[in-house]
């Protein structure tokens, strides 16, 4: 029920390269957006840059509200 508790245990099971186990950890208590924010955030900072723009881009399809997943999408792109 924490949310905290498995939001950084799916990061961890996502740093992991356990995306499938660490999406349903968080998938339990944040919304669908946050979930594909947070792996498209993981995936930048493993240096997967494709990767993370698409999840960057499903959150923002999911929730055109994230600022955040905007403006490090156009991070991204501008990379």
């Amino acid at each position: 029920r924490s949310v905290i508790c498995r939001t950084n245990y799916g990061l961890l099971l996502l740093r992991l390269g356990r995306v499938e186990e660490g999406c349903k950890q968080m998938e339990a208590v944040l919304p669908p957006a946050e979930v594909r924010y947070n792996v498209a955030s993981m995936l930048e900072l493993q240096n997967r840059k494709a990767e993370a723009r698409i999840e960057f881009e499903k959150a923002l399809k999911l929730d055109p509200n994230l600022q955040d997943a905007r403006k490090r999408l156009a991070q991204l792109n501008s990379d």
